[in-house]
């Protein structure tokens, strides 16, 4: 998804978009690889509207993204 994050067995996702946010999710729904499948959904939900991604500033901001950071 592009962002710092870790997981638990639990259901729980922690993210870390740095020196922006923190946040955790919790859905008990697990995919294949023990992950948070509601939450891997929110994520790259954020990721394809916010430039959070972790490259987003190497290849710069599209149209379509909005950097909260930035003031208007």
């Amino acid at each position: 998804m592009g962002m710092p994050a870790k997981s638990g067995v639990a259901g729980g996702l922690m993210v870390v978009v740095p020196n922006v946010l923190g946040l955790c999710t919790w859905s008990p729904r697990l995919d294949a690889l023990g992950n948070s499948v509601r939450g891997l959904a929110f994520c790259e939900e954020l990721v394809s509207r916010f430039t959070f991604h972790i490259y987003d500033g190497l290849i710069g901001a599209t149209d379509d993204k909005r950097d909260p950071t930035q003031r208007r």
